[in-house]
């Protein structure tokens, strides 16, 4: 359960950011943090837990936060808020679906996420259930990548 709610928000990261063809992940436990690089190897987002708040904070490549993500466990569900503080939808665990629902600020549908056994891989989906993106877990180099379909 621990491998989905971590997959579900680095790809709920990934996917508002709408960055390019692909992207990777990969934990750096020195700096005790997770690191996002473009296709060209360069830095864009780092995700760590603060333990204090209780929550992932999401930066940008110079250190600006950008979004957090915070369990909910009176919703049952992992509550998202821009930079600002302001809330920016949510993503939450249908077990009847067996799939990560994300909804937008209003509470309308953003789309879903769905573990492919036979592919071994995550599978994005638009509103309209359409799939727009996959990632993946590499072993070779040992991180997620992303590709936009």
């Amino acid at each position: 359960m621990k491998r989905k709610v971590l997959c579900a928000a680095l790809l709920l990261a990934c996917s508002a950011a709408g960055w390019g063809q692909e992207l990777t992940w990969q934990r750096n436990d020195f700096r005790e943090r997770t690191e996002f690089y473009d296709a060209e190897g360069r830095l864009v987002c780092t995700e760590v837990w603060n333990g204090f708040r209780r929550r992932r904070e999401y930066s940008d490549a110079g250190g600006r936060l950008v979004r957090t993500e915070e369990y909910s466990s009176f919703r049952g569900r992992w509550e998202v808020k821009d930079g600002g503080g302001r809330s920016a939808g949510y993503h939450e665990w249908n077990d009847f679906r067996e799939r990560w629902e994300v909804k937008d600020g209003g509470g309308r549908s953003a789309g879903y996420r769905k573990w492919n056994d036979f592919r071994e891989r995550w599978e994005v989906f638009d509103a309209r259930g359409r799939m727009i993106a996959y990632y993946a877990w590499n072993d070779f180099r040992r991180r997620w990548e992303y590709f936009r379909i």
